[in-house]
């Protein structure tokens, strides 16, 4: 089963407790893997954000920067339990 781009994103919150757009850009746009135009790839990063702001996974804490909440580690898990 693919991995989900919101999935991709969690991981990288799951590494650093807060992280900036810019190190998400230039963490996903270093990955060989995804093979994507920049534009769409910054629109899909942007778009798994909203999702993780929507469940309550990560939480906007200045302009272009976000923090991982604890809803986070149990979306996780459950993620991995369904695999």
């Amino acid at each position: 089963m693919p991995t989900s781009f919101a999935h991709l994103v969690r991981s990288e919150f799951n590494k650093g407790n807060e992280l900036t757009l810019d190190q998400l850009y230039a963490t996903f746009l270093k990955n060989p893997d995804l093979k994507l135009s920049t534009p769409i790839l910054k629109h899909r990063i942007r778009s798994s954000i909203y999702s993780l702001q929507k469940s309550n996974e990560v939480t906007r804490i200045g302009d272009a920067c976000y923090k991982k909440t604890s809803e986070i580690k149990k979306m996780e898990d459950l993620h991995k339990k369904t695999r």
